[in-house]
């Protein structure tokens, strides 16, 4: 009978324990799929209205569906200049001026900052360290009108980063998704929404593998992006996104610059200045 006992006693405490440590691994799991399902922080600096929002909202998307579990909430801030902590967002994506920019980056140096229509040199020539700067800026504009005027014809042209009419490679797809599922012509800054959106999600993805790298040391380390331009593109050091430009001659496509065929980055770094190396 003593034995007995003892064997009961001993499959209770077995049975105790094995409790407590299913107790502890739900706690566990439970915690890891919050952390996991936890929608990821989005500073928005513009408004709403804006088509660089709509591409922005458009690039979130796309990067939900590639990478399933992974959900963002936007927050849209258009007047007050703070470090934002409440909570601290992941990225911000900036529509709005140079000065903006600047004191932007100044109060939140640590989080990357993408800048989505501002194309003046000026900014760039700050060198931020947190700040990437998507649209081309106008000394890439100038020299890519330069080029093709040099080359094709003297006419007046206007140099852009994207045109409804661009067909290249997977740019149809996209011109087509924003009239469908936005109900709006795809703009030059609403793909720069886009491209900024799709960057951070990919860059996100990756860095989070490397638990040694923050998000702004990855996207100045020269990676390569596909932003259906047909060309990868990756940031100079003044966090310029070096990419091909769109000649556009009276509302009409006429061509990319530098031609397609030429890819690597000593070509692209032909359009605009190479600053802060």
């Amino acid at each position: 009978m003593k034995t007995t006992c003892n064997n009961f006693d001993t499959y209770k405490m077995t049975f105790t324990q094995l409790n407590v440590i299913l107790f502890f691994l739900l706690i566990f799991f439970s915690a890891y799929s919050s952390a996991e399902n936890k929608d990821i922080e989005i500073l928005y600096f513009g408004t709403k209205e804006d088509t660089a929002f709509i591409g922005v909202g458009q690039g979130l998307e796309d990067g939900s569906n590639i990478h399933p579990g992974v959900s963002f909430r936007i927050k849209i801030e258009a007047e007050n200049y703070r470090p934002y902590n409440d909570p601290k967002p992941k990225v911000i994506f900036v529509a709005a001026g140079s000065e903006s920019i600047r004191l932007i980056s100044s109060l939140n140096p640590d989080i990357p900052i993408f800048n989505l229509i501002d194309d003046t040199v000026m900014i760039r020539e700050l060198c931020l360290k947190n700040v990437f700067h998507i649209i081309p800026d106008d000394a890439m504009r100038f020299d890519a009108e330069q080029q093709w005027q040099a080359k094709y014809s003297e006419a007046t042209v206007e140099a852009l980063a994207w045109h409804p009419d661009f067909d290249i490679g997977n740019a149809s797809k996209l011109n087509q998704k924003f009239l469908e599922k936005r109900n709006v012509t795809l703009t030059e800054q609403g793909w720069s929404g886009w491209a900024a959106a799709k960057i951070f999600v990919e860059s996100m993805v990756a860095v989070s593998k490397k638990k040694e790298m923050d998000l702004i040391t990855y996207l100045k380390r020269n990676v390569h992006f596909d932003v259906n331009k047909g060309v990868p593109v990756s940031f100079r050091a003044d966090g310029q996104l070096r990419q091909t430009l769109l000649i556009i001659e009276d509302s009409v496509l006429k061509s990319e610059v530098p031609a397609k065929d030429l890819l690597d980055k000593e070509d692209l770094d032909k359009l605009g200045e190479l600053r802060c190396s």
